[in-house]
């Protein structure tokens, strides 16, 4: 039996005006593998040694509000890992959010995921 990867999630301390998490596996735990900012503006810089990146739009959950989890991620990483290491954020940061028949992902535009409740 494999043993699945665990992760490292490490706050940025020094940034105030917004929530930025390093990540890494924990068996390279020196090595920031992804950089996950929530709500970030359009213009922030890319971290330079992340070539990747996504932005997921989280369901409403105050009316006329979606989260947005913008994830820089390197392209050395296996796909399988990253995937796996996004959702784990997802499962800590947000443990309400609920994945179910009843949820729809889709490409909003390039790079932008979208994550909506309710519809069939």
């Amino acid at each position: 039996m494999e043993q699945k990867e665990r992760f490292i999630f490490e706050p940025f301390e020094e940034i105030t005006d917004f929530r930025m998490t390093k990540c890494a596996v924990d068996k390279d735990p020196e090595i920031v593998v992804a950089v996950i900012g929530e709500d970030m503006p359009d213009e922030y810089p890319t971290p330079l040694y992340l070539g990747n990146k996504y932005v997921v739009v989280l369901p409403q959950i105050i009316v006329g509000y979606s989260k947005e989890i913008t994830i820089w991620f390197s392209k050395d990483v296996h796909p399988d890992t990253m995937a796996n290491l996004i959702q784990e954020y997802f499962m800590v940061n947000f443990p309400k959010l609920k994945i179910d028949d009843n949820t729809v992902m889709g490409v909003s535009e390039p790079g932008k995921i979208t994550i909506r409740q309710g519809e069939n």
